[in-house]
């Protein structure tokens, strides 16, 4: 243990001494024909990678991330080199009020400046975003280009080698029109003010469809009153990776969302991406990280910057923690409660891994990241079994039958009827899973659906929100395998919080609700090979004392002693030691013969051990207990 802990000083101490680091290496930010680059660059396009916090309203809960903090943790634990802020404006003000700038302007400030001043004197890129919707009116107008010129607002920052301006998050207007009558004429005015205030910061431009047009703002930029095009400004971009798929066509326009960016830079200016998401562009949507992917790809090849939505914790599924792992309430000033992979969603684990390059362990197979590589023990599909069914309404039909050779299948039809919500249907297998130690997978075919354990402590006085699935099981045709942590199971949020607790689940169901269908939608899905992942007291999980484990010839073995891993290996081969969550812990290439092997840094507990050579020298994994 204590060589693990001199290890992790070592690597925050190095990770601080990095990120002394983007704004001294690179120096003020600029706008050079298609590329963004830095006054100490040589003319190379600099290209930066950090999170985006949350709206700063008064009223919602990002707020409580706009602290010193979490900037310390997104530069030390995630190797932010930009971090964006967004100064939240209410949508609808003076209709609805949030508690956004325009209404709340001193406590916004406070939280804006507090955060700021910290992530600047950390050496890192900031983008101070102008957070609203309806910018381009009048009033919202008049209050930006106060903010952005005002010495005790933004102003104090004018200059600032460390602080890019966004001046419009995301105009909501689809037309192509919308830029030149209303956008175009907002953005000439505030930059105009800034410019005419002698600040020459960089500047993102925001523009129509949510900020997803930027080829448009291009073509017709914004112009001084002598007709000039402003200096110094990128075209914003935005993305959710599952509706704004790379390739797909844009929505209200011609050509793709590739199209855009690429015909944006052939206009002469820089791209800068100052949101995107890994799922589709709704507060509950799917993930979808083989697109997501695709984009960064994309957008490394061409070194375009970017910040990922939201660290905060407010009930989507594009926060980077959920309220049972929230950072804050487990001790802000500990750096491993903010890098915990297992506290993070899967998105906070997708930005995470795509910040630091770290394993996060384990994700549903499919999306390009390790499978879990530990002991499994079956849960059994039987006729005979317990099931229990639920449907919203008589008029809503469902179905189910188990085959001979322990295939589910499940027929639905929803049927609203009369009520005021949603119809849903599902069949649970009723029975404990407290002994899968690590979470549930099975392989299915078939609807689009969620896995759902079903607490026995959740219930009316709830509002039964159950714990579901996080990550997308969409409508395939083909077999397909999920596993599942307990971690990805997430409590929507319309109910009172419960823990989890996976020793008072009473069922596991396979559910099609909201979430997944509409009014009037029918499917079938059919599931089979439904298992623990990890079982300490399983049939495959009992070797805890293993002695001897023989594998593909009589002559290879491996055998824990204590703490020393003995392995005879007859070819070469790499061994991987894992722990119980499926992090690869130690990585060794060896040499055909007797090797011993001293695991005096592992924690006391089980691991699999997974050898991996030619066919003669593969091994099933082996679990040991490390005492």
């Amino acid at each position: 243990m204590i060589r693990i802990r001199l290890f992790v000083t070592i690597l925050a101490v190095t990770a601080i001494a990095a990120f002394a680091g983007p704004v001294e290496q690179y120096g003020r930010l600029m706008a050079a024909g298609d590329r963004i680059v830095g006054e100490k660059s040589g003319g190379e396009a600099v290209q930066l990678k950090g999170p985006s916090l949350y709206w700063s309203h008064s009223a919602w809960s990002g707020k409580a991330f706009f602290v010193t903090e979490a900037v310390d943790a997104m530069i030390d634990g995630w190797g932010a080199q930009v971090i964006r802020f967004p100064l939240g404006i209410n949508e609808n003000y003076p209709d609805r009020d949030d508690g956004g700038y325009d209404s709340d302007p001193e406590g916004n400030w406070e939280r804006l400046e507090r955060v700021v001043d910290h992530a600047v004197s950390r050496g890192v890129y900031v983008v101070v975003d102008w957070h609203s919707h309806n910018a381009h009116e009048p009033d919202i107008t008049a209050k930006a280009v106060d903010f952005f010129t005002n010495p005790e607002r933004a102003g104090k920052y004018g200059s600032n080698p460390a602080v890019i301006f966004e001046i419009y998050n995301e105009p909501t207007k689809t037309a192509a029109s919308s830029w030149a009558s209303e956008v175009k004429p907002y953005a000439e005015t505030v930059i105009g003010a800034i410019r005419a205030a002698g600040f020459n910061n960089l500047i993102l431009v925001g523009n129509p469809a949510w900020t997803s047009m930027p080829n448009v703002a291009a073509a017709n930029p914004p112009v001084d009153p002598n007709g000039t095009p402003f200096d110094n400004m990128a075209m914003s971009f935005h993305f959710y990776a599952d509706s704004h798929r790379l390739g797909r066509t844009h929505y209200f326009q011609t050509g793709t969302y590739r199209d855009a960016i690429l015909n944006t830079l052939s206009s002469g200016y820089p791209i800068f991406v100052s949101e995107w998401g890994t799922n589709d562009a709704t507060d509950q949507g799917v993930y979808n990280f083989p697109q997501t992917d695709l984009w960064h790809s994309f957008l490394d090849s061409l070194k375009i910057s970017s910040c990922a939505w939201a660290a905060a914790v407010t009930g989507t599924v594009l926060d980077y923690w959920n309220r049972w792992t929230n950072p804050l309430s487990f001790g802000a000033e500990t750096l491993a409660n903010w890098t915990n992979p297992d506290n993070m969603t899967p998105h906070g684990r997708y930005i995470y891994h795509w910040l630091t390059g770290n394993d996060t362990t384990v994700t549903t197979s499919g999306d390009g990241w390790p499978a879990f590589t530990g002991l499994r023990s079956q849960i059994p599909l039987v006729r005979s079994g317990n099931w229990s069914p639920e449907a919203a309404n008589t008029a809503t039909t469902l179905s189910w039958d188990v085959s001979e050779d322990s295939i589910l299948n499940i027929k639905f039809k929803l049927n609203k009827g009369t009520l005021s919500y949603s119809p849903y249907a599902g069949i649970a297998l009723t029975g404990s899973v407290s002994r899968c130690e690590w979470g549930i997978g099975y392989t299915y075919k078939g609807s689009k659906h969620t896995l759902r354990p079903e607490q026995s402590d959740i219930n009316d006085a709830t509002g039964w929100d159950y714990h579901h699935n996080s990550m997308p099981t969409n409508t395939v045709a083909d077999w397909t395998t999920v596993r599942i942590p307990w971690a990805y199971f997430q409590q929507i949020g319309w109910g009172n919080p419960v823990a989890q607790d996976r020793t008072k689940v009473t069922n596991i169901r396979w559910y099609v609700g909201y979430l997944e269908a509409n009014d009037g939608d029918e499917g079938e899905i059919w599931v089979k090979d439904v298992w623990c992942l990890g079982d300490p007291g399983g049939e495959v999980a009992s070797v805890r004392n293993p002695g001897r484990q023989q594998a593909a010839s009589v002559n290879q073995y491996v055998n824990v002693s204590g703490k020393t891993l003995q392995v005879r290996l007859i070819d070469d081969a790499k061994v991987d030691v894992f722990n119980m969550s499926g992090k690869r812990m130690r990585t060794m290439n060896l040499k055909q013969g007797d090797h011993n092997i001293r695991m005096n840094d592992l924690p006391r507990g089980m691991y699999i051990v997974k050898v991996n050579g030619k066919a003669a020298a593969r091994m099933q994994p082996v679990k040991m207990l490390v005492k």
